[in-house]
């Protein structure tokens, strides 16, 4: 249970992808599932959602467990992986830090998914779910029809891909009416609560590397790394 009342949490995570560690104050804490947890007021964590998995996380050096949602508290937190000296207190200052390298591979992937996606809508189909996690990314769409020629749909699709990547576009995120979308240039507009890097040049190997029609869905599989190119 929390031991005072829940504060505003900042989302850092929704407008810097590149804010990686951070000292911040304990605004909640509480048990769930026998498991202390805490959530602070500068949140640089992305829990696991839209396709997009969790940043791998610690908590003053303590490898931590992101929890969703404690308590049904609309909250992003914490629950340290092993036992703390001494569990902080409400407005203690604390170090949130997330592994930097999954970080921004995620991001580069969860950017090249957007890519993807706009390149098989531009083929009138409605998309359904998207998965941008390392080694199982892939886009799903409603399909009324099998694909009569499956490897020129996916060279078609990864050449529309490629010429966007080589223009080195901006990737912009953006608040409307309570709702966060991002832009890919004029290629791509998304709601989106994922992170993202910043311009293209920072995707590299962004390969369409499947697409297959089963049970009335068109499943489009793609990997893609990030290239270092951002100077953050």
């Amino acid at each position: 249970m929390n031991e005072s009342a829940v504060s505003h949490q900042r989302s850092v995570y929704l407008d810097d992808t590149y804010t990686t560690e951070v000292v911040t104050r304990v605004i909640a804490r509480g048990v769930r599932d026998e498991r202390r947890w805490l959530a602070v007021r500068d949140n640089i964590v992305h829990p696991q959602g839209g396709g997009q998995p969790s940043d791998v996380t610690s908590l003053n050096g303590i490898p931590s467990t992101v929890v969703r949602d404690p308590e049904g508290e609309p909250l992003v937190a914490l629950a340290p992986d092993e036992p703390m000296e001494a569990w902080p207190e409400i407005g203690e200052r604390v170090t949130v830090s997330v592994d930097r390298a999954r970080r921004l591979e995620n991001a580069a992937l969860h950017t090249a998914g957007h890519l993807v996606d706009a390149a098989v809508r531009l083929r009138d189909y409605k998309h359904i779910v998207s998965n941008h996690f390392p080694g199982q990314a892939r886009i799903e769409f409603e399909a009324t029809e099998p694909l009569t020629d499956a490897e020129q749909f996916v060279a078609a699709v990864q050449s529309d891909v490629d010429t966007v990547v080589e223009k080195n576009l901006d990737v912009a995120a953006y608040w409307a009416d309570g709702r966060r979308y991002v832009r890919i240039g004029d290629f791509s507009l998304d709601e989106c609560a994922g992170t993202h890097v910043s311009n293209l040049r920072e995707i590299r190997d962004l390969l369409v590397r499947s697409a297959k029609v089963k049970k009335g869905r068109l499943k489009v599989g793609y990997t893609a790394s990030y290239s270092g190119g951002s100077d953050r």
